[in-house]
């Protein structure tokens, strides 16, 4: 008899639903918001006290009170629409290296043309006039070099170690060889590796900071020669922090520094010896001639004197009647005090203060050495050009002729802010913050 085994069933594994993967955020999600609303507040901020400090003059002069606000609301609009466009940009296109060699070059060519071809304004020769637009090359100059020092100095240091000493030693002699002897194919070929190893030899012996130095040094030198002082001092400034926050030998930048002010100096004393002496002698006296050089800075003490505590209110202010020249662009900061008093300069200088430490927040969260750079850049330019229009309003630093972020009237600055702002959102996409 026959006995039949007992097959087990074959039993099919389950099927294990794989969980659905999060669907990845989209990207105005992730950005920052904290930065964006200051931005947007500080700009709306900007707008309601320029149309308050500019009605005076633009209904005197063009017959319509809207005359500086209308474009200026324009310019603001489309900046807005410009940052979130950046905002989405990838590191892979604002951090190419050929763009950013394109651009900076682009830049100094603009900077000599406005030294040989300039548009005057404002008693100033630092404005170039291109398709009916006019504006300051040295705007951007400053974008220029954040974008230059921040990509050099995440440079990988090892794809610049020399060959073998000995491979250099025989190549270099038979570069010289090929001189003397007019041999062609193989000691050319070798003088074109020494000459592709120049760059190499300069980064191994004196580091990749001598290229952010020589960068830096050539756009001061291009803008103090047309002259102008306060854009030198920005760029200067910027250049060297981001030099301290990424170089690790620190005595290089005091280094740089201390070269770099005699140099400065020097080339002050060459450019236009006066230049310096008068705006000084100006600040330090500034009832020596106020009915001339010192009649701006002298009227808009004034008007932050009479804005006392609380203000006289918004849009009472008696000092834009004519007395302050400009101030619906450097000089809006002593209308703002005037109208809203020492309550109202302390709110404005808050909101600046706060965006630059969120700006530094993002860059310090970031992983990427080039994007924390850039941001850190931009955050520290943006900080700087404020705390120095502050400063010229309030008489502690000489009269130069520099617009507040964000407010002052202009709208190629303007854009140019907006692109920053954008930049550093796009930043903000990819750091962690809390």
């Amino acid at each position: 008899m026959s006995t039949k085994t007992a097959t087990k069933p074959i039993v099919r594994p389950r099927r294990v639903k794989k969980p659905r993967e999060k669907r990845e955020l989209e990207p105005f999600q992730k950005m920052d918001y904290t930065y964006f609303v200051l931005v947007l507040v500080l700009l709306g901020f900007g707008l309601t006290m320029l149309y308050s400090a500019s009605f005076p003059q633009a209904l005197s002069k063009f017959g319509d009170s809207l005359h500086f606000i209308k474009p200026q609301l324009l310019f603001a609009g489309a900046g807005i629409v410009i940052a979130l466009v950046v905002s989405l940009l990838p590191r892979a296109l604002y951090g190419n290296k050929t763009l950013i060699a394109v651009y900076t070059l682009f830049c100094f060519v603009l900077m000599l043309y406005a030294r040989f071809k300039p548009v005057n304004q404002g008693g100033a020769d630092r404005w170039v006039t291109m398709f009916g637009v006019t504006f300051q090359p040295s705007e951007f100059l400053k974008v220029a070099v954040i974008l230059c020092i921040a990509y050099i100095s995440t440079i990988d240091y090892d794809e610049y170690k020399l060959k073998p000493h000995a491979e250099q030693k025989s190549a270099v002699l038979n570069a010289l060889m090929f001189f003397e002897s007019g041999k062609s194919m193989t000691s050319r070929s070798t003088l074109v590796r020494v000459v592709l190893w120049l760059p190499t030899v300069v980064c191994k012996f004196f580091g990749m900071y001598t290229l952010n130095c020589v960068i830096l040094g050539l756009a001061c030198i291009v803008t103090i020669a047309q002259p102008h002082l306060s854009g030198t001092i920005i760029i200067f400034l910027v250049g060297t922090i981001m030099g301290f926050v990424a170089e690790s030998k620190k005595r290089r930048v005091f280094a740089q520094v201390l070269v770099f002010a005699v140099g400065g100096l020097l080339a002050i004393a060459l450019v236009k010896p006066e230049y310096m002496s008068v705006r000084f002698q100006n600040m330090t006296d500034v009832e020596s001639d106020i009915t001339g050089a010192t009649f701006q800075t002298y009227q808009s003490l004034i008007a932050i004197g009479s804005g006392g505590f609380s203000g006289v209110g918004f849009g009472e202010s008696h000092q834009k009647y004519a007395y302050i020249p400009a101030a619906h662009n450097d000089f809006l900061f002593s209308v703002i005090v005037e109208e809203l008093g020492f309550i109202g300069g302390v709110v404005m200088i808050t909101l600046f203060a706060v965006m630059v430490v969120r700006g530094i927040n993002i860059a310090v969260r970031n992983t990427n050495r080039y994007s924390s750079l850039l941001v850190f850049g931009i955050t520290m330019q943006l900080g700087i050009q404020a705390l120095l229009n502050i400063a010229v309003v309030s008489n502690s630093f000489p009269n130069t002729g520099i617009s507040l972020p964000f407010m002052s009237y202009g709208g190629t600055a303007l854009i140019i802010q907006m692109i920053e702002v954008g930049l550093v959102l796009a930043v903000s996409r990819r750091s962690q913050l809390k």
